[in-house]
């Protein structure tokens, strides 16, 4: 076992000496610095591909303890992430303090930890310590539709606006798109909630019917029904409200509103004289 563990070893070492090789450029020579990576030139006395000045192959060609090489773009020495030589190494937003490192200027922040507030938290955005969702400082902390609560640092609905159900009225409830109170469904705010036939009823908040005007045929005459497409009660089969509801031959008898023959007209021989029949074509007694 530690005889096939020395092979592997030596194995490992020979493929790490080979990788370093072939990044030197030293496999095959070269001749000019055209055979040689953008980052090396060509040392034509010893045949072999060095690094140019200013470039690097590994963390060892940098000096100082803040560099490091750019081994997969550049092959550039570049400060490394988080650390700073000078300001110009940090972002906008942020200095490099006496142990090089980029720290957050003041009014700005790193992560969490800078900011000291229950409700704060740190915008990867802006930097700077923002207040958590539904939390505020000020009045643009909030949604269009609220306002904040400096005393309890809390965004509420402005006056007319809501955000849930239980700022509304009971046969209200809040919208999620406008922010405003709505009827319930069912419900009405004014008569324009309601159809042509009703109106909104300020005692229930619930669309009557005009008067006129029916939903059900309880609503009409005992001869009549409502129509449900004009919401205008309308005489039953066999029945009438006015002459009109009949025929020219006939009129409307108020007493059981049924359309009964006119004097001198007639509909069966009952409405004719004895020894007379009923001519159904004109309708007269012949």
């Amino acid at each position: 076992m530690d005889k096939k563990v020395e092979i592997m070893k030596r194995l490992f070492i020979g493929v790490i000496v080979f990788a370093f090789i072939f990044t030197a450029g030293c496999i095959g020579g070269c001749s000019s610095d055209a055979d040689c990576n953008t980052w090396e030139k060509c040392d034509v006395e010893n045949n072999v591909c060095i690094l140019k000045e200013g470039y690097c192959y590994s963390d060892t060609d940098c000096e100082g303890e803040f560099k490091t090489c750019d081994t997969l773009t550049t092959h550039r020495c570049v400060v490394k992430e988080g650390r700073c030589l000078g300001d110009a190494d940090c972002e906008s937003w942020q200095v490099c303090d006496s142990e090089n490192y980029c720290k957050a200027l003041p009014g700005f922040c790193m992560g969490e930890e800078d900011c000291t507030s229950e409700i704060d938290y740190c915008s990867s955005d802006t930097h700077k310590c923002e207040p958590l969702e539904g939390y505020c400082y000020n009045d643009y902390n909030c949604n269009a539709w609220e306002r904040c609560d400096i005393p309890r640092n809390t965004c509420i609905a402005m006056e007319g606006r809501c955000n849930i159900d239980s700022e509304c009225k009971a046969w209200e409830e809040c919208s999620n798109e406008t922010h405003f109170c709505i009827a319930k469904y069912g419900f009405c705010l004014n008569d324009g909630d309601c159809d042509y036939w009703q109106y909104c009823n300020e005692q229930t908040h619930r669309c009557s019917t005009l008067t006129g005007f029916c939903e059900r045929d309880v609503e009409c005459k005992e001869w009549q029904y409502c129509d449900t497409e004009t919401h205008l009660c309308d005489s039953k089969k066999g029945y009438c409200s006015t002459n009109a509801d009949c025929e020219d031959w006939e009129s409307c008898w108020a007493h059981d509103h049924k359309c009964v023959a006119k004097s001198g007209r007639c509909n069966t021989n009952a409405d004719c004289s004895y020894n007379e029949y009923c001519d159904l074509k004109t309708h007269y007694c012949e």
